[in-house]
């Protein structure tokens, strides 16, 4: 339940706008189980993080129908690469870019998808848009996109360092998950950096990352 709370709260700070019909699948295992609780979680993630809303078991469906919030239920106990694996997909577009938007038709434009897991007892993130990812959804979080290239990684290290902010975990979400080798006649493809720190970045070193010309989209979320 913790995870898909914090599925939502994440969700909502990266793809802003108002919600209307989300599609909520479980897979493996867990699709056993009454469902009910982890959509009353979702929704407390969803609602909780842009209003003063507080959620409960009870009242979850009423809020959920007041906030115009329809809720697809999709589960399948066949698990995929995943024991278990549950995933929130925004089914119609709300009108407003994501957070780390790019050019319209990049791929970017709306982050229609957001799948989470358990592993060795952790919540993790393991899908964000196109990006493969694997963090946990606690505390501050930087998302960014970048060049699939050397040295993006140590440009973002660099400014964080001067702001004496410590990094307690990161991952590069590239779109496809098998490794392969790139070809230097093509542009990198994109992908997604996600860095915890423990501590708020100041706007002046997000500022400074954004004015380094190859990283987009930078965005600071808290859940």
């Amino acid at each position: 339940m913790h995870l898909v709370e914090q599925m939502g709260r994440l969700y909502t700070q990266l793809q802003p706008g108002p919600l209307n019909k989300i599609e909520f699948s479980c897979s493996g295992d867990i699709a056993n189980n009454d469902l009910r609780p982890l959509q009353a979680a979702l929704i407390k993630g969803l609602l909780e993080s842009v209003s003063d809303a507080h959620v409960n078991m009870i009242n979850a469906p009423l809020l959920a129908k007041q906030w115009g919030l329809e809720i697809i239920e999709q589960k399948s106990t066949i698990s995929t690469e995943f024991a278990n694996l549950v995933t929130i997909r925004l089914l119609y577009t709300n009108g407003y870019s994501s957070s780390f938007a790019g050019t319209p038709g990049s791929g970017d434009d709306y982050v229609e998808v957001v799948s989470g897991t358990v592993m060795h007892n952790e919540p993790r993130i393991v899908r964000i848009g196109r990006y493969w990812t694997e963090f946990v959804p606690e505390g501050y979080i930087l998302f960014c996109r970048n060049p699939d290239q050397p040295g993006m990684i140590g440009r973002v290290g660099t400014i964080l360092g001067k702001a004496r902010v410590n990094i307690r975990h990161m991952d590069v979400g590239p779109t496809a998950r098998a490794p392969h080798t790139r070809d230097p006649r093509h542009s990198p493809d994109t992908a997604l950096m996600i860095i915890s720190v423990d501590d708020p970045i100041p706007d002046w070193a997000l500022e400074e990352i954004s004015g380094t010309g190859d990283i987009f989209g930078v965005t600071l979320v808290k859940v």
